[in-house]
């Protein structure tokens, strides 16, 4: 027998959806001090903390289905208040943390797989804000923003390093005679 969604399940969603929604807030406030030797990580850290709250919100709204209309409508607004809030902070924090990544002369060698990612997800925001349901409540700014953080990112990943790409065969045909028969 399946078990229907309770009020509590909904409620204890939306509280660790608000809880994480915190903890994303303090991690902007970390990656815009610009600290050189830990920003990578912190950087590294919210993306993970962004990804729980984007887990997080798709079981919250699977689960919304389950309840009564009246509550389903109202908890689908604060659901999406509080996606749109982590969303912005998501932006104004990529924004800042491309800012300093600029300015540095050396970046780690998983840098551009960092920034791949980070332009899909982009481009997945951009794509469910420009939804009509959002239309009211998403400014024409916010859009533009997205933009250039993705205008952004591709330059950054023309410009960070790449993995060695190591093929062993090939090394050894191309030099089997002259080691092995000198």
């Amino acid at each position: 027998m399946e078990r229907r969604t309770g009020k509590a399940d909904i409620n204890q969603l939306v509280s660790a959806l608000e809880r994480q929604a915190t903890e994303i807030l303090s991690f902007v406030g970390r990656t815009e001090d610009g600290n050189p030797g830990t920003l990578y990580r912190t950087k590294e850290q919210f993306r993970e903390r962004v990804s729980v709250f984007e887990s997080l919100l798709l079981t919250a709204e699977a689960k919304l289905d389950d309840i009564g209309r009246d509550k389903r409508d109202r908890l689908r607004r604060q659901i999406d208040e509080l996606a749109l809030f982590v969303l912005s902070k998501s932006v104004h924090s990529n924004i800042e943390y491309c800012r300093f990544v600029q300015s540095d002369e050396v970046m780690p060698l998983w840098a551009r797989d960092m920034f791949q990612r980070d332009v899909g997800v982009l481009e997945d925001a951009r794509e469910r804000l420009t939804q009509p349901k959002y239309a009211d409540r998403v400014r024409r700014e916010d859009l533009d923003n997205i933009e250039t953080m993705i205008r952004i990112l591709k330059d950054l990943i023309a410009k960070a390093p790449t993995m060695p790409e190591f093929r062993p065969q090939r090394y050894a045909n191309e030099h089997y005679e002259k080691v092995v028969l000198g």
